[in-house]
């Protein structure tokens, strides 16, 4: 697990441990830190994980995923029903535009 903007391994979890880790937070690691967590998944396992459990999902690959509106609608989904905010990335090199596209909807979030 990385943070941004700085991108750097801090944790290396197995696909069993993704959801303590990630979604439950169970050492209080990831609330100890100024960014929102970066999960790398090469394989494709984690994404499927993560899309099927109690998250909030946006897909880049979806034509207005990363809309203002989708984006903004996301983000109070997930802290009205205290759900994790799941962005899949896919093969996109889109980080630059995932920070703008939550910029938009709050200068700095």
């Amino acid at each position: 697990i990385g943070f941004l903007p700085h991108v750097r391994i801090d944790l290396q979890v197995s696909l069993r441990e993704v959801e303590d880790v990630v979604l439950k937070d169970w050492d209080g690691a990831l609330s100890k830190q100024p960014q929102w967590p970066l999960l790398v998944d090469m394989s494709g396992q984690a994404l499927t994980f993560l899309k099927y459990r109690d998250t909030v999902f946006l897909d880049s690959f979806t034509p207005h995923a990363l809309d203002v509106e989708t984006v903004r609608h996301a983000i109070l989904g997930g802290l009205r029903y205290g759900r994790s905010v799941v962005v899949s990335l896919g093969d996109l090199d889109v980080l630059h535009g995932l920070g703008v596209a939550f910029d938009k909807v709050q200068k700095g979030l």
